[in-house]
């Protein structure tokens, strides 16, 4: 069977199935927010749905993942790279984290986290993430701050092959490009039952400790890995943005990287934590009936929003 032919035809139906399965209270509040929701709705959800779907290129998970934010599960995230429209990103190796902050602080950045950082990466059953040509990452990432709070947060990014790059500033210092949204996941637990029951398996996970400051237009996560010197990672709007920080800095003459992260461990003989892939892969199915009022009132709904 066609996995994605499938849930093209079923995601609503799916969907149904799922919520009435484990959270049948989200149809009825969803009724309610539908009934309060202003008329300007519908635009936000195709401004969303174009983002998610220039990073994914497949209708279903787009479906899935506008499905999820509609009933609550996940929330577009404050995070300043949702406001790219294309991220430019760079990797800067061996720096100093005690200077670099402090520069920072003197060009007054505003400091935006500090704690440790998991992150968790999905695929779907059939490898699809690891096998697609433009490199797209399904990630969720625990966020602990300094003051022990704790936040979920779901990330899709596809990253450009590196021979399209045309980002060099006049000193060769290259960039990648990557189109990335962020989204705060309000329902952890419900969230990880939905991707589970839509065939998504845990492949692998990474941990740091991070600090992160930024500006309008540019971000700077400075990372510590176990086994691997601090780095500094740029996300900006622009190449320029980037280099104009890069110089104020002092490291247009570091070296740099825009190596994925699997190679850039790789390059200091670190790996990703794996892990193996489950046996029992389930076959979804649409187990309700037709004659199900409940089913049909509820896929009704649901199918409204792709109109």
């Amino acid at each position: 069977m066609n996995s994605w032919k499938y849930l093209d035809s079923h995601v609503e139906e799916l969907f149904t199935q799922f919520l009435l399965s484990t959270s049948p209270d989200k149809l009825e509040q969803r009724k309610i927010i539908i009934w309060l929701e202003s008329r300007d709705v519908e635009s936000q959800v195709i401004c969303v749905r174009d983002k998610i779907e220039n990073i994914v290129w497949k209708i279903p998970l787009v479906k899935l993942l506008l499905l999820a934010k509609e009933f609550g599960l996940i929330e577009i995230s404050d995070n300043l790279i949702n406001q790219f429209q294309q991220e430019k990103e760079v990797k800067i190796k061996s720096v100093n984290k005690e200077e670099l902050i402090d520069k920072l602080s003197q060009l007054w950045a505003v400091k935006v986290f500090d704690g440790f950082i998991e992150d968790v990466y999905y695929d779907f059953w059939d490898d699809y993430f690891e096998n697609v040509k433009w490199k797209v990452s399904f990630r969720i990432r625990k966020k602990d701050w300094d003051d022990w709070s704790v936040k979920y947060f779901y990330t899709i990014k596809r990253k450009m092959p590196k021979n399209k790059q045309k980002n060099k500033s006049e000193n060769e210092i290259e960039f990648r490009n990557c189109y990335e949204e962020e989204f705060e996941i309000l329902e952890y637990d419900l969230f990880i039952k939905m991707i589970n029951y839509f065939w998504f398996y845990k492949s692998r996970a990474k941990s740091k400790n991070r600090v992160s400051y930024q500006f309008w237009d540019i971000k700077f996560d400075i990372d510590d890995y176990e086994w691997i010197p601090t780095v500094l990672e740029i996300e900006a709007s622009t190449p320029e943005v980037a280099f104009d920080y890069i110089q104020k800095l002092w490291f247009e003459n570091h070296e740099t990287t825009i190596a994925w992260s699997r190679w850039f461990f790789k390059s200091y003989g670190v790996s990703y934590t794996k892990f193996p892939k489950p046996k029992d892969v389930r076959t979804l199915k649409v187990e309700h009936k037709s004659k199900d009022s409940l089913f049909k009132r509820s896929l009704k709904m649901i199918k409204s929003f792709f109109k």
